[in-house]
């Protein structure tokens, strides 16, 4: 072996190593950040069980499990990337060119959606779904043995086919696709030693299978025929590499979700735009909104303004009767069934048709007709940048108002009503009302009788911890803590009460002080919270992957719902 042999064999060495000790210090990092912030010596305390309960709990419990399964699934998804782009020769080649991704997105989906109750078997059918799909595409690819070319054919048409199935499901039970957002988004939130234990064995048949064939798989960089002079079964090779890459790529996705794949970076969005705008008749609208440029409820107000300033049509007369909804967003729990029942109550109270619903199941065509609307009707702060220029563009009037409660319901009927110069129906206002004077009542019997204090916690979006705050003051439950989810850099002018962290730590050790009180939060914050609070799951993230699409939070029916888990802790104090 010559000398520059001998040095670049060292090299690669040094860096294997090297690329192995900072493996390892990402996963004491990893361990050791996050809310709750440890010291190298205190996770290593953990690792060795020499730590206390809760420390140990929260590294062996949660986070090492996460990290383990983070590390494997980046692993998988990197090993069957190299393969397939080894063997389809294209450098931008992934799991989903051969419809892994979508053939487990549509069995995940059907369980989901259609079997909620066995929401625990969506890995399961995810895995079917990936490897079904790879034996789909490995059939329709074979021409004595695969050829690389019709591989990309068939994923292609084969992931179509799969993400028609997907959209089919969406369109036909648009009321229960909520369930089903974070896991199509992807992420290793809640991931359980269960998780890892699945993805092992397959991991390490892979991983060892890939590491096997690694020679083979540089062989194949040179072209079929000097690979067949050096010794290589093409075909047979390149049939193992994509069954490793399916096999890698179907338990990733079965355990983590719809992970997309990052080709390029730093992509010009807006001139891909134009180049393309006139080779499709859709029109083509740029999102530049940095992920990192602040949090969701930033994106949602840049893109409810994105949309209202490119795709209405000018010429729009407006008609009587008719109203838009902006602020509607998948990433609050329920929103489907709340946007459900502030349509059922404009119509019955008001005789009023939705024309668009920025964003939850609307159209383009509604969008672009948006400007036909009486009244824009504004449900989350998010959306008021964007009705403020629909009432500049169009003389539009909006109405902000967020229908929590059952004085709120009444005060957003009446103040749309105004706006649309039209009375609420009778029958409607005196039966809300008279479910605000029960209420009253048994609060106050409550108050005569009760020997403690009721007192509350709302975490969530802004809008959501103002409306249901404002609720259990009517109904005489103090609130203590109102904890928003987000910043409040996108909210016009935010109440002075209502607390913003900058860092999960901090509202995560407010959460964990609470004792019997009434909590209103989300998955997180009650896993978290002590067992002597009474927990209601209101707002995402939510980890069970099913959500009652007939249990609103808005409206007449979401303050029933509220009332009834409220007047529990009521009664109990008596």
């Amino acid at each position: 072996m010559s000398n520059d042999a001998k040095t670049k064999e060292k090299v690669r060495i040094a860096v294997f190593f090297s690329l192995c000790i900072l493996l390892v210090v990402g996963i004491f990092v990893s361990i050791g950040s996050g809310t709750v912030s440890l010291s190298v010596s205190e996770t290593w305390a953990a690792l060795l069980g020499e730590a206390d309960a809760d420390t140990d709990r929260i590294v062996n419990l949660i986070r090492l499990p996460r990290t383990i399964v983070t590390v494997l699934v980046g692993a998988n998804l990197a090993l069957a990337g190299c393969n397939l782009q080894g063997v389809l020769h294209n450098p931008l080649a992934d799991p989903g060119i051969i419809g892994v991704s979508a053939g487990a997105g549509l069995f995940a989906m059907v369980i989901m959606l259609l079997f909620p109750e066995q929401s625990a078997m969506v890995p399961l059918a995810a895995f079917v779904g990936a490897v079904l799909s790879t034996g789909i595409v490995f059939f329709l690819a074979w021409e004595k043995g695969i050829n690389p070319l019709r591989m990309i054919l068939a994923g292609v048409a084969v992931a179509t086919f799969f993400g028609g199935g997907m959209a089919a499901l969406n369109v036909f039970y648009s009321d229960r696709i909520q369930g089903t957002v974070m896991w199509m988004a992807g992420g290793f939130q809640g991931r359980s030693w269960g998780h890892v234990e699945m993805l092992l064995p397959y991991s390490a048949i892979g991983i060892i299978g890939t590491i096997l064939c690694a020679r083979s798989l540089n062989a194949l960089q040179l072209g079929d025929e000097l690979a067949k002079s050096l010794g290589v079964r093409v075909m047979r090779m390149r049939t193992i590499l994509i069954f490793l890459s399916a096999l890698l790529a179907a338990v990733s996705v079965s355990v983590a979700g719809m992970l997309g794949f990052v080709g390029l970076i730093g992509t010009d969005i807006k001139g891909v735009c134009r180049y393309m705008q006139n080779e499709v008749k859709a029109k083509l609208v740029a999102f530049e909104q940095g992920g990192f440029r602040g949090d969701y409820s930033v994106g949602l107000a840049e893109t409810y303004k994105l949309l209202v300033r490119n795709l209405p049509q000018k010429d729009a007369t407006q008609e009587a009767g008719v109203y838009n909804i902006i602020g509607a967003s998948a990433w609050r729990y329920r929103m489907a069934s709340d946007i459900w029942e502030v349509k059922s109550l404009l119509g019955e109270a008001l005789g009023l048709r939705c024309n668009a619903c920025l964003c939850c199941d609307t159209s383009v065509d509604e969008l672009q007709a948006i400007g036909k609307a009486q009244v824009n009707i504004v449900l989350g702060n998010e959306g008021l940048a964007a009705a403020q220029y629909l009432e500049e563009k169009f003389g539009t009037p909006y109405v902000y108002a967020v229908p929590y409660g059952y004085s709120g319901t009444v005060s957003f009927l009446e103040q749309v009503g105004a706006a649309v110069g039209k009375a609420l129906e009778p029958i409607v206002l005196m039966r809300i009302k008279m479910k605000e004077k029960g209420m009253s009542m048994l609060s106050m019997f409550a108050m005569m009788g009760g020997s403690k204090p009721r007192q509350a916690a709302v975490k969530g979006d802004y809008d959501l911890v103002q409306g249901v705050s404002t609720f259990l003051a009517q109904a005489g439950i103090t609130v203590t803590h109102k904890m928003c989810a987000h910043s409040l850099k996108a909210i016009t002018e935010p109440a002075a009460d209502v607390e913003a962290y900058a860092e999960e730590g901090e509202w995560l050790q407010e959460i964990r002080e609470l004792r019997d009180k009434l909590l209103f939060a989300d998955d997180v914050a009650l896993t978290q919270a002590d067992a002597s609070n009474m927990k209601v799951l209101i707002s995402a993230p939510f980890m069970n992957g099913v959500v009652a699409t007939h249990l609103p939070f808005m409206g007449e029916k979401g303050a029933d719902f509220c009332w009834n888990k409220s007047r529990v802790i009521i009664k109990s104090k008596v």
